[in-house]
């Protein structure tokens, strides 16, 4: 291997072309952590006719492996385990040249494990999973073609945070966060933004949704003034049994759509798909349409265009994220706005003005993106909005409202 310099004066780095395997002073197992530096010697980025790659950084054999990936949808990070819980990131892309800290540290017998980006934790602290059986390894195998690794650590203990950190100087430390979904986006106020009223529905009772349609294999219900949704096929094989429920009006460019939501169950993931049309123009609701059921590639990779963001998100994930269709492309993450476990009445708001796209929980933004209309395609423009949840989720909603987009300044909201 070759050496260059590191992260910071001091640290040097190390490339070559062929994989270098190296023993441990002390073999890790059950319990051990991996913290090493990284060299992007470019940007990576997701999108239209970006090819697929996928590069091992780092194996323990028959424990895990690290790897860095990209495609046309997203780019991602993998901790992938032999039998443990797989540590990912999904995020739009990454940046380069730079230099990313990554750290991974486990305790099988506990069920415990964690995942750190230039120390921010990429999964929620205190997640538990099943205790699962670790091997001992005494070797390591580093793979340096691509980019150069620096300081690389093992240990045969579980880190905590503050061991992470004080491996990352402060110039680095959340240097990610706006990508990680880490980063606090500040408020997000609706009435500041709500103009003309275009249509509501209390969703109070059956008649009020005669003209919506339910694809998949979804319920509603109606008791207390809330529409209650779930699937009827809750054990349907994985990909099936989830449903989409979409309002029949059409919202336009620029709107503002409020909702109320209490999620009743702590696992699956709910979304909104907005600005959906069939993607020769047609209405989304057009029979001439690819029949859909419900299967989520019918809506990311099939015979329509939108936009979909989730709000609420359970099994530990810590990311609201944006995509954009036709494509499945990640194009932006935030904060998860609602989290398992939370029973709380929420109010629930999208922004969509131009290419700006805002989307906010209880007055707090979770989401702020704007589409400049050329690496991702054209900006959407008016279509339909549907309401979408995973075959787990139960979930009721009320007072859904859309409004003319009107700017307002502080002092006509006293």
């Amino acid at each position: 291997m070759t050496r260059e310099t590191g992260p910071w004066p001091g640290i040097d780095a190390h490339r070559g072309p062929e994989p270098v395997t190296v023993p441990l002073d002390t073999p890790v197992g059950g319990r051990g952590a991996v913290m090493l530096w990284v060299r992007l010697e470019q940007p990576i980025v997701n999108g239209p006719g970006v090819e697929a790659e996928n590069e091992t950084i780092l194996e323990l054999t028959g424990l895990a492996k690290l790897n860095i990936w990209w495609n046309a949808a997203y780019a991602g990070i993998d901790w992938k385990t032999e039998a443990g819980p797989d540590i990912s990131v999904e995020v739009p892309g990454l940046p380069g040249p730079q230099w990313l800290h990554l750290c991974y540290t486990w305790d099988a017998a506990a069920g415990r494990s964690q995942g750190y980006i230039n120390g921010t934790p990429v999964t929620i602290p205190g997640t538990q999973a099943d205790s699962w059986d670790a091997p001992d390894v005494a070797e390591i195998t580093v793979h340096a073609s691509r980019w150069a690794v620096a300081d690389l650590v093992v240990a045969d203990r579980c880190l905590r945070r503050a061991d992470v950190l004080d491996a990352v100087p402060g110039i680095y430390r959340g240097a990610l966060d706006a990508l990680l979904g880490a980063k606090e986006l500040g408020p997000l106020q609706p009435d500041q933004w709500r103009g003309d009223l275009l249509f509501e529905y209390a969703l109070a009772k059956p008649d009020e949704v005669d003209g919506w349609r339910m694809e998949g294999t979804g319920a509603v219900e109606f008791h207390d003034g809330w529409m209650r949704m779930k699937s009827t096929s809750p054990d349907a094989p994985p990909g099936h049994g989830h449903l989409v429920h979409w309002c029949d009006r059409d919202v336009p460019a620029d709107f503002l759509l409020e909702f109320e939501v209490r999620i009743l169950t702590d696992d699956g993931l709910n979304i909104i798909f907005f600005c959906a049309k069939g993607r020769d123009g047609r209405d989304l609701l057009d029979p001439s349409l690819d029949k859909r059921s419900g299967v989520f590639n019918q809506y990311t990779i099939g015979d329509i265009d939108c936009y979909h963001t989730s709000y609420f998100a359970g099994s530990g994930r810590t990311t609201t994220n944006l995509r954009k269709n036709h494509g499945f492309q990640l194009v932006a993450t935030g904060p998860v706005g609602i989290r398992a476990g939370d029973r709380a009445v929420h109010r629930v708001a999208l922004l969509k003005t131009g290419g700006d796209i805002r989307l906010g929980v209880d007055g707090c933004c979770i989401l702020d993106w704007h589409d400049a209309g050329d690496h991702y395609g054209p900006v959407l423009g008016n279509g339909k909005i549907g309401l979408r949840q995973m075959k787990p989720t139960v979930a009721e909603y009320r007072n859904l409202r859309v409004s003319q987009i009107i700017r307002k300044s502080a002092a006509e909201n006293v």
